[in-house]
Parts: C-alpha cells; structure tokens; sequence
C-alpha cells in the first residue's frame, strides 16, 4: 500500500499567544497525517514562541518582523513535504480540510493548486469595525487565499515565492503569477476554512492595499503584452 504523502503546513504569526493555539489545535485536529508543521515567529515579545512550541512535532523558525511574504518564504524554504498548506493565526481549518485537498490532487496529477471556499466567522455584527460590509460576511466565496491553499512544492521551483514588494497583497500578486505561468488551479466547492473576522485582522491601510493591487495590475498587462509579442 502506498503511504499517504506528507503535508507541509506553514503559519507564520507575531504576538498571537492565544490565537495561534486555536490554529494549531484545528490543524493537529485534522484527520490526516502525516504533516510536517512549522510556525514562522516574527519577533513576538509575548509568549506565542513558546505556545507553538508547546506542540509536539511543530517546528518554530525564528525571524525578525520583514512582514508577511518574507515569513512565507522562510516557511517555503523549510518544508519537508511536496504539498503546502497555509494557516493563518486567526483562521481555523475544518478536520477534513487537508484530507479532502490531498484525495483531490492524487485524483489529478496535473493539478497544482486548489482551493477551497470559506465562510467568515464573527463574534457580533454590533461590534464589527468600521466599512465592514455585512453582507460580504454572510457568503461563502471561493477562497483565492493562501488559507484555503493546497499547493505543488514544484510550483514556486516554477513561478517564484512570494515578492516582498507587496506587504499586504502578495497572495494576489503570486495567483496573478501563476494564472499567467499556466498553472493549473481547481476549485472545490466546499467549506473548509472558517475565516475569523475582528479589529486585529482588518487592515486599515486601505490605500496601501489600492497601491498595490493598482501595481500589480499594471505588471500582469505588461507581462501579457510580453507573452504576446513572443507569439
């Protein structure tokens, strides 16, 4: 019998004590083993450092704060596995989220990524900060984050990891990369990934994220516009 294939699952956090416990808790729920767990520690000044270690098995990489994409890619950099998954401290996985990714993909060699859709989470609709739109929070959207990601390791041999010039939309710019290198995305349409909605994971740079989203934009026509003239 063919041994089930490991599963590399990154988090990357920063004084996130209490909440990185509820993540770890939903992913060492999961019916699917093996995994090979490994939290990427920003410089946190509480105790999330020693929560995530406090886990049997969970390796804890050790980094100054260099923003998301780095943390990411110091987490590429250390899986053991050719499946990677991506948790975020405040995000929570459904048991038979990776199971159901790595039957998928087995099923479809010429897969390389899929995802998933999602539903967000919240405590109360009173308490929500301000320019959350309501309704948003009652769907269940196809998930094109990094949470609801399964991925081939061979994809960033392929297209890259994650470019640190977009602090706040590096997922979108490397989907963008990969819709335009080719690689092929599935979509199941199923809830695995609760999406916890609070003050502390609302960016309130929305400008910032405009900015970057407006350059990345500009670099997919340019790209296109290349691929193009090679025609």
């Amino acid at each position: 019998m063919t041994p089930s294939p490991m599963v590399s699952v990154i988090l990357p956090v920063k004084n996130r004590e209490t909440l990185v416990r509820h993540a770890l808790d939903s992913v060492f729920a999961q019916t699917y083993r093996p995994l090979d767990v490994i939290v990427v520690d920003g410089g946190s000044t509480d105790g999330t450092a020693a929560a995530a270690q406090s886990y049997e098995g969970v390796r804890v990489l050790q980094e100054e704060s260099a923003g998301l994409p780095h943390a990411f890619n110091t987490g590429i950099r250390a899986v053991r596995a050719d499946l990677i998954a991506f948790i975020a401290s405040d995000d929570r996985w459904l048991p038979e989220k990776i199971a159901v990714q790595v039957a998928h993909l087995q099923q479809h060699p010429s897969t390389d990524i899929m995802i998933t859709r999602f539903k967000y989470i919240h405590d109360s609709l009173d308490t929500l900060p301000p320019g959350t739109r309501r309704e948003r929070l009652e769907e269940e959207p196809i998930g094109r984050i990094l949470e609801t990601l399964m991925v081939r390791r061979r994809v960033f041999d392929q297209i890259g990891m994650f470019d640190p010039r977009f602090a706040l939309s590096s997922d979108t710019e490397w989907f963008t990369r990969a819709k335009h290198a080719g690689i092929t995305l599935n979509v199941l349409d199923q809830v695995l990934l609760h999406k916890y909605v609070h003050a502390g994971n609302l960016s309130n740079n929305a400008i910032a994220i405009q900015r970057e989203l407006l350059l990345i934009m500009r670099e997919s026509v340019a790209r296109q516009r290349r691929k193009s003239c090679t025609l």
